[in-house]
């Protein structure tokens, strides 16, 4: 067992049984539908065991069956070599169990001392225990230390706020150790964070692991699993596939394992890139954003931005969209030079953004799919100001039929859909705009392998249609695998341009912490392609 002591220390029992957790024949059904069908997992003191799967897979249904959120249906559950039952959170606190959840559960308004204790207030008992008052020495000293053993120097009474992504994540963190959790669950712990601040979190689980506690971390990242895992456990529809030392299979196994198909058919193939030029940015520049930014993009390519968070790619794709006004520059599309003044005439000018927080500025949640898809669209359905239902329903059915939504149902609400389904009505909407030009920003963030190829997929539709991409993203690999060129942008500005054929991700990378070393093409002036 693992037990907290004053200041975040942990001792390891090293008199208990080998696995901290196993599951046995864990079995769950949703309306008669089996969603995890008699699946075995087990967990090892103090290591990282990764669990991966396409999206439908029976992740979640897992986690949230260990967590209390959902009881099985049939199987066991044991806790150091003891059968134990999870019904509810505190039944799962109380086995050492937490989660940190890729949507944070912090509380803004209050501090990062306070967001840790939460629920947890220690107190202290005046006039013979009949008054209970916060002890706030003892909540400030331990955060405090525990935020100086994972080097964050922040005052505890940080409002919660006004901090980083990556050290709200370090609170959530706290908060599961501050429970005294022995068993800690991961899920997408890396999907907003920068490679620095995912270097650090890396940093935080090794020394999680050598004072013992358990990390069950699920990632949709496979190029993490060599850095941190120590195994892996492949599900796929609800199965367990298999469960392998990480030293001994490779990405290549993984993801066939999950899809059956292999890493080579990840990226298709590409045809020959038009020479029309569609659009057409000239000395872009937006108030401490970016600056002087120029570049094409020609009829059918697919154009790559990519560098650091906080380069200004984000940024640039809401002021191309008319989200954020321009300070200065010129944008053409078609050689006519335009104003985007606000996104719905980017839209009139056949723009569509997939933005790169889909949930919170891609879609409605409580709207279910034809009520998303068709909210750009509503003139086009309207006679007399009174909208058509038949012809509104039968455009929505005829794209989800072009991008596969799944389930194929238009009134299903949005919020039920997977990642990639829910990339996919996002997508769907500016298909139904007759969109010529699509900026992608990170299209693939917190989707799973099958999802993201089904995602490449379509872009590849769209660019042989005709249609001009830009690709912003910070996953290198794809860049490389989707686009014909590839720019870097660094503190606001676009320093380096590649072409696919010559492109290597160490070449990309060293561009986008600024190795001065390398010849750019695009300081040259030869932008073009």
């Amino acid at each position: 067992m693992i037990e907290t002591l004053r200041g975040g220390e942990y001792k390891v029992d090293s008199t208990a049984v080998s696995y901290i957790l196993e599951l046995k024949g864990i079995t769950k059904e949703f309306s008669g539908i089996r969603v995890l069908d008699n699946v075995d997992f087990d967990l090892r003191k103090g290591e990282v065991h990764i669990i991966v799967g396409e999206n439908g897979a029976g992740k979640s249904t897992l986690v949230k069956i260990l967590t209390g959120v959902y009881s099985k249906d049939q199987g066991k559950i044991f806790i150091n070599g003891k059968e134990v039952q999870i019904h509810n959170r505190n039944d799962a606190t109380r086995n050492g169990i937490a989660i940190v959840f890729q949507e944070f559960s912090l509380i803004p308004t209050l501090s990062v001392a306070e967001n840790i204790f939460v629920g947890h207030l220690p107190v202290s008992l005046k006039l013979g225990g009949l008054l209970r008052i916060v002890d706030w020495k003892t909540i400030l000293d331990r955060s405090k230390h525990f935020l100086e053993d994972f080097g964050v120097n922040i005052d505890p009474m940080t409002k919660t706020r006004t901090l980083g992504i990556a050290v709200q994540q370090l609170v959530e963190i706290l908060k599961a150790l501050m429970l005294n959790a022995q068993i800690l669950i991961m899920d997408e712990p890396t999907a907003t964070l920068s490679k620095f601040e995912i270097e650090h979190l890396f940093h935080i689980i090794g020394e999680l692991k050598k004072n013992g506690v358990s990390i069950i971390y699920i990632s949709h990242r496979l190029n993490e699993i060599n850095l941190i895992g120590d195994r892996v456990t492949v599900l796929k529809d609800g199965c367990r596939i298999n469960t392998l030392k990480i030293a001994e299979t490779s990405t290549k196994e993984i993801i066939h394992m999950m899809i059956g198909r292999n890493i080579s058919d990840i990226y298709p193939k590409k045809e020959n890139v038009k020479k029309r030029e569609i659009l057409k940015v000239e000395n872009l520049s937006l108030d401490n954003q970016f600056r002087r930014i120029s570049f094409q993009v020609h009829e059918g390519e697919i154009l790559g931005i990519t560098g650091l968070v906080g380069s200004g790619k984000t940024e640039l794709a809401n002021t191309l969209f008319g989200i954020l006004r321009r300070t200065s520059g010129n944008v053409f599309v078609n050689d006519k030079k335009i104003d985007v003044k606000s996104p719905v005439r980017a839209i009139s000018l056949g723009l569509g953004l997939l933005p790169e927080d889909r949930k919170q500025k891609g879609i409605i949640l409580p709207l279910n799919i034809q009520e998303n898809m068709s909210l750009p669209n509503l003139e086009q359905f309207m006679k007399f100001r009174i909208i058509s239902l038949k012809k509104e329903r039968r455009t929505v059915k005829k794209y989800m039929d072009v991008v596969h939504v799944r389930p194929n149902d238009p009134k299903k609400k949005v919020r039920f859909l997977s990642g990639g389904n829910q990339q996919k009505v996002v997508l769907s909407k500016w298909l139904c705009s007759q969109s010529k030009l699509f900026i992608f920003d990170e299209p693939t963030r917190g989707i799973d392998i099958g999802s993201k190829m089904e995602i490449y997929k379509l872009m590849n539709y769209l660019s042989q249609s005709g249609c001009g991409i830009v690709m912003i993203s910070s996953e290198i690999p794809e860049i490389i695998g989707m686009c014909n060129r590839i720019l870097v942008m660094r503190k606001g500005e676009i320093t380096n341009m590649f072409h696919q054929e010559g492109a290597t991700s160490d070449m990309i990378l060293q561009a986008s912490i600024g190795d001065s070393t390398q010849r750019s093409e695009y300081q040259d002036g030869r932008t073009n392609g």
